[in-house]
């Protein structure tokens, strides 16, 4: 009994609500007269305000007020008093997009009668040819035959209304079903019939789709119509779908769902526009994404949107959500669809599914045939906990920009009080109150997703777990709207799209071509360049299009990428500007301008793809390259058990080896064990029966010739170190790499210097690329690709730990960024081409670590230069998946390096030794050596160079004292350097320094 009281009194005020609503409404009566053949609309409005009444009558033409012509003004109001009846009597021509006829069709849907700001409750009546078939607002529609010639319809419409429509056509053919006691009817062209039923069909699934998500549905009828004109709308009890929009495959699985959707938000629910428009948004979440949502795509959908906000808003054209009324063109729709969408989202996932729904459907029963706002949704949700969202809902609609997340501290794990801690900060520039989730992925597959509530624009957090996570991502799966980062962004043609300026750069003789792709996307400012013309700082300051398959720009940048073999007459690819985090760079090519054309409008539409291939207009191929799902907080390499009994022995490795001709062996320079491992598979190499040849990092390749002569016998050791320039060129002792030299002199083995010539990356790494001269341009790669975007974020790594060092040196990350390339680059074209000429050798490459591991640094340029897939091998390293073939684990082992006085040469002088400084308890130090000291002997050799000197104590027998020559002033002064353990003792003598360290190196 009580509940049924309960319900009775709910029932009542509804009811009482509605009757206060239709109160202060009025009724609007229309009757029209169309002559589809002349163009011509005649009208007469009669209306009886209750209070004065402001009348817009723009676009009319001929208007009478109570018979009485009115005299057009630039306000185009009339403005009627009252408590009394007018009549406005009018002619309006039908030669609009809103006002559209043709002798067979009518569509009108803009102002094509006097319009006034509220709802109301409108009788419509129209005359129309004998023949003509009519549809607006209605639950039921009276048609009678007024003489042969006309036909008159009447539309029952018992609710207000905000606006009315119409549409007429003498080819509709029509069907109907009912569901439900609701009548669901078509009427289609004839040449979309056969699509009747589908329509009636999936219209009656997604009507019960949504009763069940938000109660009854609000009409007694709903009609799907055709109109000859390219639209897509919804309008109280029907929709209105384009006769090429209608055989889209894709309309009934997601455009008919959302329009029948606007019957219960926009269509029954109005619009309070001047305080922002809720239901675009909350129409697309609950339909285009609910979709995609239910076949498991909701988190590509919702990162869809993320990125297509990324592409399009900018500082300076985004606006509050509150603002947005319609779209009007890409930024509005980020905004009012995208924006909003994830609004509605973030609401779902705070509440959950089953209150949010709850919420929506008190909010309809609220506000049913009324107007309602973003402050009435608000209502609805806050008396769901009973808790106030001001706050939430202030900042979501009032602000223009969105959440920004950035680790401010690195996430590390920590054991403290005998737990085990995630220890992490972040910041937002300007605070949201964020439900962040936190997941933590562990091995064998298992997860975790931990809510953290982020408030301020500082804020630590220390999260106590129960084992230690493999990784760990912030709102991987995308459930807030904010920012992505760098890593998480899909370099797409929308990006390129959304961009306010780009730098179009195309030959001369080929710019009429590619404008013509170009203009179609939409992309404001467009200057064209000439390749030979551009500048470093404008490929690093723009996103850029390069036209045209013979521009040697992007080889410079992506180097010759493999092509997919198909007949490609537009191929359109989208990639990162390398040098600017903001920007893309598309490259463009076209068989001519005909296939231009056919391609250009399409173009737009394939805004999330990074690849595109077209023949004859046709789509043949779309690509959206990968990239990271959330923001990456922490990442280890799992703990790993190896088993002693089942690792395998360098054998192994040389009898894995199968038909590969490329093996490269990663080093830490300074560690002997290292190079001992390399000399050990060079030998079982050459046992096995393969002709080798060794690459090395450490040699430069203006001084091949300097190798291959001492390999050959025609010179000593002594003058290839000389020639060579090795002290001069690599840091690191040469007793660390002599064994292998001196099994490849005997056993007669090719040895490559790899490197480029180091004045090059050095001035490069502080000057740039486009600081190289014609002489020194002409020793880089024809080709360099920049495209691996972990290859950069890994040197980005690398640069701001060695901030102050390499900042010191005037070095900014664009150039180191394109001295590493260049240095890799290098050594993979210096290798690929003698593999070419030589097809009968194995090379086996030295370098560091860095420069192979996960093979992005040599490896993959190598193997795309060569086409051969090299095996990567690493030593004590990290044990990560992928990061080589095989990872070495060394027992160290000591070694004797060449004696080190403890001196810094002036490198200014070149035809003598002078001490620059010498370093504290030093051998030199302990021989009285200083600052300025020149140094003319060492052990009875004469010295004119810092190779001479390195020369010298290479060869010195420091078993014993060691004589040394200098001239101090006009003094020349015998000393004697004492390098055995017992005069270092108790002094800080570093015997391993090494005068020229490079510590940023790979």
């Amino acid at each position: 009994m009580l509940k049924n009281l309960t319900f009775f009194f709910i029932f009542l005020w509804i009811n009482l609500c509605l009757t206060a609503v239709y109160a202060n409404s009025i009724t609007y009566s229309i009757k029209v007269n169309i002559d589809p053949q002349n163009k011509i609309l005649q009208g007469k409005a009669e209306i009886t305000p209750q209070h004065s009444l402001s009348i817009d009558i723009s676009g009319l033409e001929k208007v009478k007020l109570n018979g009485r012509p009115v005299q057009q003004t630039a306000s185009a109001l009339l403005q009627l008093a009252a408590g009394q009846k007018h009549l406005i009597q009018y002619q309006y021509p039908l030669n609009s997009y809103s006002a559209y006829s043709d002798n067979e069709n009518v569509v009108l849907s803009g102002s094509w009668y006097p319009q006034i700001n509220q709802l109301a409750h409108y009788q419509l009546t129209v005359t129309l040819p004998t023949g003509f078939q009519a549809i607006s607002e209605a639950n039921k529609i009276e048609s009678r035959a007024i003489d042969a010639q006309h036909i008159e319809y009447h539309f029952n419409f018992p609710h207000v209304l905000d606006h009315l429509s119409l549409s007429a056509s003498k080819n509709y053919q029509s069907k109907f079903i009912d569901y439900q006691g609701i009548r669901i009817e078509t009427w289609f062209m004839p040449a979309n019939a056969h699509l009747m039923d589908q329509y009636l069909q999936h219209s009656a699934d997604y009507l019960k789709l949504y009763q069940e998500l938000l109660g009854a549905y609000p009409y007694q009828r709903f009609a799907i119509v055709e109109s000859p004109l390219p639209s897509g709308h919804s309008m109280p009890t029907y929709t209105l779908l384009g006769s090429r929009v209608i055989a889209l495959p894709f309309i009934l699985k997601t455009s008919l769902g959302h329009e029948i959707l606007h019957q219960w938000f926009g269509n029954s629910v109005y619009v309070d526009r001047q305080h922002g428009n809720w239901c675009e948004g909350l129409t697309n979440y609950l339909a285009d994404y609910y979709y995609a949502e239910q076949q498991g795509q909701g988190k590509e959908y919702r990162k869809g949107m993320l990125r297509q906000y990324a592409a399009y808003a900018n500082s300076e054209n985004t606006f509050p959500v509150r603002k947005f009324t319609s779209r009007t063109d890409k930024i509005s729709s980020v905004i009012g669809y995208s924006k909003v969408a994830m609004i509605f989202h973030q609401l779902r996932q705070h509440y959950g599914n089953d209150n949010f729904l709850h919420a929506l459907q008190k909010f309809i029963t609220a506000n049913q045939f009324r107007k309602a706002s973003w402050h009435d949704l608000q209502k609805q949700f806050e008396a769901i906990n009973g808790q106030p969202m001001y706050d939430d809902f202030q900042a979501w609609l009032t602000r223009a920009d969105i959440a920004g997340i950035a680790i401010s501290q690195a996430a590390e794990l920590e054991m403290a009080q005998g737990k085990l801690w995630l220890k992490f900060s972040l910041q937002q520039s300007r605070p949201y109150h964020l439900h962040l989730p936190l997941t933590l992925n562990f091995e064998n597959n298992k997860q975790q997703t931990i809510i953290v509530h982020f408030t301020r624009a500082q804020q630590d957090f220390r999260i106590e777990l129960s084992e230690a996570p493999v990784s760990a991502y912030l709102d991987p799966d995308y459930h807030l709207m904010r920012e992505l980062n760098s890593m998480e962004k899909v370099p797409d043609l929308a990006w390129l799209m959304g961009r306010k300026s780009i730098l179009l750069v195309v030959d001369e003789d080929e710019q009429d071509l590619y404008q013509t792709l170009v203009k179609n996307l939409g992309i404001k400012n467009i200057d064209t360049i000439n390749p030979s013309a551009l500048s470093f700082e404008q490929i690093s300051s723009h996103s850029l299009i390069i036209a045209g398959d013979n521009n040697s720009l992007l080889d410079k940048l992506f180097a010759k990428q493999a092509q997919r073999k198909i007949d490609t007459d537009v191929e359109l690819q989208v990639r990162r500007n390398p040098y600017n985090e903001d920007e893309v760079i598309a490259s463009v090519t076209a068989k001519d301008i005909k296939q231009a054309k056919l391609v250009a409008r399409k173009l737009s539409h394939y805004g999330k793809y990074s690849h595109l291939q077209f023949t004859d207009g046709k789509i043949q191929f779309k690509q959206t390259v990968n990239a990271d799902n959330g923001i990456r907080l922490f990442e280890k390499i799992p703990t790993r058990a190896v088993k002693p009994s089942k690792t395998q022995s360098l054998d192994n490795i040389v009898a894995n080896l199968n038909d590969r001709r490329i093996l490269l062996i990663g080093e830490q320079h300074d560690r002997f064990e290292h190079h001992l491992n390399q000399l050990q598979i060079i030998k079982k190499l050459k046992e096995a029966g393969y002709q080798v040849a060794v690459g090395m990092e450490m040699f430069q390749q203006p001084y091949q010739q300097a190798l291959d002569d001492y390999l050959t016998g025609k010179t000593t050791e002594s003058e290839f170190l000389t020639q060579s320039k090795y002290f001069d060129k690599w840091a690191y002792d040469y007793n660390l790499y002599k064994p292998i030299i001196d099994y490849a002199l005997k056993q007669k083995l090719p040895v490559l210097a790899l490197n480029i010539e180091g004045n090059i990356t050095r001035q490069v790494a502080r000057k740039g690329l486009y600081s190289l001269d014609e002489k020194q341009q002409q020793q880089t790669p024809d080709a360099m690709n920049f495209s691996d975007w972990s290859y950069r974020e890994d040197l980005k790594s690398v640069f701001q730990a060695h901030e102050g060092m390499l900042h010191s040196q005037a070095m900014n990350f664009n150039y180191f960024l394109q001295s590493q390339v260049l240095w890799d680059e290098s050594m993979a074209q210096a290798a690929a081409q003698f593999l070419q000429q030589h097809p009968q050798h194995i090379l086996v490459i030295l370098a560091g670590n860095g420069h192979l591991r996960y093979r992005y640094g040599i490896p993959q340029r190598l193997q795309r230069l060569s086409g051969l897939s090299p095996l990567v091998i690493v030593q004590d390293d990290e044990l990560g998946d992928t990061i080589a073939d095989y990872v070495l684990l060394t027992t160290p082992l000591k070694g004797q390096l060449t004696p080190v006085m403890g001196i810094y040469p002036d490198k200014k002088a070149t035809d003598k030794v002078i001490i620059d400084g010498v370093k504290d308890a030093s051998v030199a130090a302990r021989a009285g050596l200083k600052k300025g000291d020149i140094i003319s002997k060492l052990d009875n050799k004469p010295l004119k160079s810092f190779t001479d000197l390195k020369l010298s104590l290479l060869y010195a027998d420091t078993s014993k004292k060691v004589s040394i020559k200098i001239k101090r002033g006009d003094s020349i002064l015998d000393k004697y350097l004492d390098f055995s353990p017992s005069a270092a003792k108790g002094h800080d003598d570093n015997y391993h320094h090494t005068d020229t360290p490079h510590s940023y190196t790979r």
